[in-house]
């Protein structure tokens, strides 16, 4: 934490809360608007609130199929990978944001697909680096199908278009591990 702020904890989880200049607000909402305003990825916005690179702790990778109700615009039964990872410290090992991801393989540049699957690079990274242009749009509510991973403090949930074409339906959880890294300001 930043010394010009304070961070308190009642003991549940998900109750912290950050005292912010002269506020007292959710870690949550303190997060939210963290996050929204970072111009970047959110790999890059986590990356400096802990001082040090991320990795993704790939969980599991498989291949699924589109439901009827997909946000991705693809037609039922169309090929999809759900990605599922911790974002973890390098050097420390801690996570710091669970994520599931649902994309369209078919709709991403091979070098991309290529990243996803061999690297443990996070996603955000693996498109900036092969210099993917990408926009994201809020979803509004997380899936019933995803559970909240233990110790979460705040979830979003969006997606990825490259070029005006949905490729990514992305769930983040950020774990209890980020509240006492938090700045005092609403920024990255």
């Amino acid at each position: 934490m930043h010394p010009s702020g304070t961070l308190s904890h009642d003991g549940n989880v998900g109750d912290y809360r950050a005292s912010v200049g002269q506020t007292n607000v959710p870690v949550s909402e303190h997060l939210a608007n963290i996050v929204s305003e970072t111009k970047g990825t959110v790999t890059e916005c986590v990356e400096r609130l802990v001082d040090e690179s991320l990795v993704a702790d790939v969980v599991t990778q498989v291949e699924c199929f589109a439901a009827e109700d997909s946000v991705l615009g693809v037609q039922p039964g169309h090929r999809l990978i759900r990605r599922v990872a911790v974002l973890r410290g390098r050097r420390s090992h801690r996570g710091f944001v669970f994520a599931e991801s649902l994309y369209v393989p078919d709709r991403l540049p091979p070098v991309v697909r290529r990243g996803l699957l061999e690297t443990s690079d996070p996603i955000g990274r693996v498109l900036l680096g092969n210099h993917v242009a990408f926009a994201r749009v809020d979803l509004p509510s997380i899936p019933e199908s995803s559970r909240s991973p233990d110790g979460s403090v705040w979830a979003r949930r969006y997606r990825l278009d490259l070029a005006g074409v949905p490729v990514m339906d992305i769930t983040e959880w950020f774990l209890d591990t980020l509240p006492p890294l938090l700045p005092p300001t609403s920024h990255c």
